[in-house]
Order: C-alpha cells, then structure tokens, then sequence
C-alpha cells in the first residue's frame, strides 16, 4: 500500500513550502491543489515524487487515469526491462 502525498509530507513534519522546494517548485498552492484531489500531477512531477519518497508515495496515484499506462509496471514507475 502506498502512503499520500499529505501523509508522506506530514510524517517528515514538512509545510507545503518545504515539499515545494525540495521538489524544486514556485507554487506551495499548486501541492495543495495535487493533495486535495483538484489536479492531476503532471508525469514529470509524480516521478520525481515517488523519487523523493522513495517510492512512498507511487506515481501511479498521482497521474489523471488516462495516464497510468505510461508508467508501465517497473519500479518507480519506469516501463519494465525487456528480459
């Protein structure tokens, strides 16, 4: 099971503005937005999320639906290998 991007940032005791920055982001208002459901994450941002989490925090739920399948089924969200 994978944690929130709320519950991630609150058990670290982290603001918006600490997480904003260590994701290297302007906007503290946009996480809000992300956290509350009233945007999906762009791929790029939900990448380096699930990166700063440790995989934590899954890309997979941060992207629309209709952009799940470019994650493939890897970790951290990257297609898998070829074997």
């Amino acid at each position: 099971m994978t944690t929130t991007l709320r519950s991630f940032r609150e058990s670290r005791g982290w603001s918006l503005a600490r997480l904003a920055s260590e994701l290297a982001l302007v906007s503290k208002g946009y996480l809000s937005d992300i956290e509350r459901g009233a945007y999906a994450c762009p791929l790029e941002l939900a990448l380096r999320i699930e990166h700063l989490s440790a995989g934590e925090v899954a890309a997979r739920d941060l992207v629309a639906p209709a952009k799940r399948h470019l994650l493939g089924q890897g970790a951290e969200g990257a297609a898998p290998r070829p074997s």
